[in-house]
């Protein structure tokens, strides 16, 4: 079997702990993300919303950000590769 890497895209680098908290968040996340014709949708805030809710985890506006900025790269290497 080819070996793309995609299978390992959310492994990612070697996070330093003091943010692995954020990584978390979003691999959390993106387990729940929806899906179109093209792909992966990009995570929402109210999705985010939802989730910080239901997990009783609360992150600034500052985290949500890096969250989202998180999603964009995946969104992002996910088209490179289709």
């Amino acid at each position: 079997m080819k070996q793309t890497g995609r299978e390992d895209i959310l492994a990612g680098p070697e996070i330093p702990q003091v943010s692995a908290y954020l990584w978390e968040a979003f691999t959390d996340l993106h387990k729940g993300r929806s899906y179109g014709m093209n792909g992966g949708n990009p995570l929402t805030y109210e999705g985010i919303w939802a989730w910080c809710n239901l997990s009783g985890v609360r992150l600034s506006w500052s985290e949500v950000e890096i969250v989202k900025m998180l999603d964009a790269e995946w969104l992002k290497a996910m088209n490179e590769g289709a």
